[in-house]
């Protein structure tokens, strides 16, 4: 059942879009594509399988009757979408909308920074750099900076819409990436072997930083990150993320307050820091308390 106390907090939009997610957050697609698996070739010399949207990004934006960007936000929206599988621990869908905005907002960013559109963006695959596949098409997340291969349905596009109009608090700040730790850890996805979360964190934080906890969200199964300049507090932030992972992985995590059952984040690792990394530490705890996130 759907409870507006529980979104007032972050804003009239969010508010709209919870309750949007209680009466069609799980309704039929507004368009039906289809697709093809290609094979393709790594730097190894391996070969797999890839598969790509078979229409063209305009046709379905039409179909759905949106424009370009929005669709193709809506479309990424729905292929990572947070809230389509984890509930918090009440059992409700109370984290669907909070983190579908989240992803959205961190979309844009990175299209913002790479100076694209979102459809160029989202559209683009390494894969065709090589294996003669067309650019320009949706599908999975192999070779791309996201996966837009799942069709969206009506809240999606809502989502979407509401993100680009600024309908919406910003939750994520500069945030142009996001990521899965629990996902990473299982060890594959979509059939396919996957660095653990450890290994992505730590190559993620040589250019970028996790921003904390946003609320509302298990950190566990939804991080954000942004860029930072600071390799003091890169490593602070590092230190505390993989912190997150290693009680994720015993089962001590969910939709709870980070400041109040974890007051040192990462404690135990300040030890492997250097000097630098514990004033960047000191400097950075503000990004992993929840309740506001300093992004």
């Amino acid at each position: 059942m759907f409870d507006a106390s529980k979104y007032v907090k972050y804003g009239q939009g969010i508010v709209d879009l919870a309750a949007a997610y209680f009466q069609y957050g799980t309704s039929a697609p507004v368009t039906r594509s289809s697709k093809t698996a290609y094979t393709v070739v790594d730097s190894s010399g391996r070969s797999r399988e890839v598969s790509f949207v078979d229409q063209s990004p305009s046709a379905l934006a039409s179909a759905a009757g949106v424009d370009l960007e929005t669709y193709s936000l809506a479309r990424c929206i729905a292929s990572e979408g947070y809230g389509n599988r984890r509930k918090d621990p009440e059992g409700t869908a109370q984290a669907a909308p909070i983190a579908a905005v989240g992803i959205a907002q961190a979309v844009r960013n990175n299209a913002k920074l790479g100076g694209k559109s979102i459809t160029a963006m989202l559209t683009y695959s390494t894969w065709g750099k090589t294996n003669d596949i067309p650019q320009g098409r949706y599908g999975e997340q192999s070779g791309r900076y996201a996966a837009t291969s799942a069709d969206p349905n009506r809240w999606h596009l809502a989502v979407a819409k509401a993100v680009l109009n600024d309908e919406v608090p910003n939750l994520v700040g500069a945030a142009h990436k996001f990521f899965d730790p629990e996902t990473q850890d299982g060890g594959t996805q979509a059939g396919k072997t996957i660095s653990d979360a450890a290994t992505v964190l730590t190559s993620w934080h040589k250019e970028n930083a996790w921003i904390g906890v946003v609320p509302g969200t298990d950190p566990y199964y939804l991080m954000f990150l942004r860029k930072e300049a600071n390799p003091a507090v890169r490593q602070a932030a590092l230190q505390a993320a993989l912190q997150v992972v290693r009680a994720g992985k015993q089962g001590d995590h969910g939709i709870i307050d980070y400041a109040k059952t974890h007051p040192i984040v990462a404690l135990s690792s300040i030890a492997s820091l250097t000097f630098a990394g514990v004033v960047g530490y000191l400097y950075a705890w503000p990004y992993f308390k929840a309740g506001r996130a300093n992004v």
